[in-house]
């Protein structure tokens, strides 16, 4: 595999969640980021990055059998309905897929910024220190819930979301979360995970310049990190190399106009950054196990 190769399973590297994205609201550097997701069926595995930012997941409607593991471990399963709730406070990238029970479910993601939890650490413990949280999967907590459907309608109502609001209950469910799932026995691992914000600037400006060659210089600047910290973090947090991952999504985009659109198999190779045709094919068909050509027919 050369350096430019994408990883095994390109199509599910860094999307960074399988699904429609229905709505979303970001209050700033260490505040929600929320994104609401319409989830189908998924056989094969992606990686969840580990970020600095617990990440809560809120199942809005429908019912899935949700399958995850640490990165060659053995799977462990869970039916959810609306109402259960992921905590997640990992500090290694992890794999997840999942069984949805008809067409479809929902769900809102949630990560807790740093601001967000010191302060509710330090008003509930006395010092802002950084807890570790104990990791569920498919529980249950009235408070938590009930903030969390609060912001789901905030988000799902067709109008912009009101910061306002999302900040005062982002500083309410950070409490809430701290006194239902803060794990004192639990040693914490020195941080250093990307935050989801910055996870997600990063990914942006990768999406938006896949026909550039890739520059670890500029997602470094993006990151407002030296390239050096920056790819030992970002490997840490996502599994990959920046290359590797910039590479994933290049052939997912490729995946994705070769189905769903007629541009030639030429104009695709340039559009995700390969001058040569050939090239793309090679590059491609070590990815997916198929030919451009091919993969386009069967889709």
């Amino acid at each position: 595999m050369t350096a430019e190769d994408p990883p095994p399973r390109a199509r599910s590297l860094l999307r960074h969640v399988p699904g429609e994205i229905l709505g979303q609201a970001d209050t700033g550097p260490g505040g929600l980021l929320v994104e609401r997701f319409l989830h189908r069926t998924i056989v094969e595995p992606f990686i969840a990055p580990a970020v600095a930012d617990p990440l809560l997941v809120w199942i809005a409607a429908g019912a899935a059998r949700v399958e995850e593991r640490d990165l060659g471990e053995g799977w462990s399963a869970v039916d959810v309905r609306r109402g259960d709730l992921f905590v997640v406070d990992s500090d290694e990238p992890y794999e997840l897929r999942w069984r949805a029970e008809g067409e479809s479910f929902e769900a809102l993601h949630v990560h807790l910024g740093v601001h967000l939890i010191e302060a509710a650490a330090a008003d509930l413990f006395g010092q802002p220190q950084r807890p570790a949280l104990r990791e569920a999967s498919g529980a249950r907590d009235p408070a938590v819930s009930t903030l969390l459907e609060l912001i789901h309608r905030e988000i799902a109502n067709g109008a912009a979301p009101a910061p306002t609001l999302l900040q005062g209950v982002g500083q309410a469910l950070a409490v809430c979360v701290l006194r239902a799932f803060a794990d004192p026995g639990r040693r914490i691992r020195r941080r250093s995970g990307l935050p989801a914000f910055r996870v997600r600037a990063i990914l942006r400006h990768m999406r938006d310049n896949l026909a550039e060659p890739f520059s670890l210089a500029d997602l470094a600047s993006v990151a407002e990190m030296s390239p050096f910290h920056f790819s030992r973090v970002f490997s840490r947090s996502m599994g990959c190399s920046p290359q590797r991952c910039f590479a994933g999504l290049r052939i997912a985009e490729a995946q994705r106009l070769l189905r769903e659109t007629d541009v030639s198999v030429m104009e695709i190779s340039l559009a995700v950054g390969y001058s040569s045709p050939s090239h793309f094919a090679q590059t491609f068909q070590r990815a997916t196990g198929v030919t451009p050509s091919r993969y386009r027919d069967a889709s």
